[in-house]
């Protein structure tokens, strides 16, 4: 069991890392004819891969991946959709398709991003195929599907407030370092993380992830749950709160993650 979280702190953390070196203090604010710095406010939005890494580790410690950033200078406007639809991108059989829509005060779309007036920016994308894993002395394969919708509002005021959710299906098939088969679903939702333009790190709010993990070791099947809560306080600790189950034996913990990295994480 003590394995098991020592996987999850460290798929924590490292996208936490990546992320927080993302999140500047000088992120674009509201300002007439200044054009928004998309990049950058979907770099704030990958905050949310931090919880799916912490309650989906994955099977016999293999990390299921995250949603890769969108780029929106590969996106272009359709009047059909009223968002942006981004040119597809695929790397190591994994496909990546992905949406974006600009919103105002008001909630109705725009075509065209404005430091003045849009409030919102929601990310639609879905992630899918077939990943090879041999790696490490890892040797295998992951099918994935996951989909995301998240929501980045406050745009035009100093805190940005990002909401959403995930879902996450895998499938990995090892056959080294030994056999193994598991299969794993996780729903994640993202519930009012506050992002102060004057920090770096959250204010507030939660990342929840339940997921449920079968693995087959030859003739011999275990299912296992994990619930875990990332709560964000304003500083580059975060707590973690989490309960896994094997079978009838549940096991809770209490972790205190720090994501810049600088210290270890430490849980009781």
């Amino acid at each position: 069991m003590k394995s098991k979280i020592r996987i999850l702190l460290a798929s924590v953390v490292a996208p936490a890392v990546l992320i927080a070196g993302c999140r500047s203090s000088d992120a674009t604010g509201p300002s007439s004819g200044q054009t928004l710095d998309l990049s950058s406010l979907i770099g704030e939005m990958g905050i949310a891969s931090v919880g799916v890494a912490a309650g989906a580790a994955g099977v016999g410690g293999v990390a299921i991946p995250t949603m890769p950033p969108v780029v929106p200078s590969s996106c272009q406007y359709s009047a059909a959709i009223q968002g942006f639809s981004c040119a597809t991108f695929t790397s190591n059989g994994i496909t990546l398709d992905a949406t974006f829509f600009l919103l105002d005060a008001a909630g109705h779309f725009q075509s065209q991003p404005d430091a003045a007036t849009t409030a919102a920016i929601r990310t639609v994308t879905d992630l899918k195929g077939t990943t090879s894993l041999d790696q490490a002395g890892t040797v295998g394969s992951m099918t994935l599907t996951n989909h995301q919708d998240m929501t980045l509002s406050g745009l035009l005021t100093d805190t940005h407030v990002l909401n959403g959710s995930s879902t996450s299906h895998s499938d990995i098939t090892l056959s080294a370092p030994s056999s193994l088969h598991g299969v794993t679903d996780s729903k994640t939702v993202t519930a009012n993380v506050a992002m102060p333009k004057s920090s770096r790190w959250p204010a507030s709010g939660t990342i929840a992830t339940d997921a449920t993990t079968t693995s087959q070791f030859g003739s011999q099947s275990v299912t296992g749950t994990t619930h875990s809560v990332l709560t964000f306080n304003g500083s580059s600790v975060v707590t973690m709160t989490m309960t896994i189950t094997a079978g009838s034996s549940p096991f809770s913990a209490t972790c205190k993650i720090d994501l810049s990295g600088a210290s270890p994480s430490v849980c009781n």
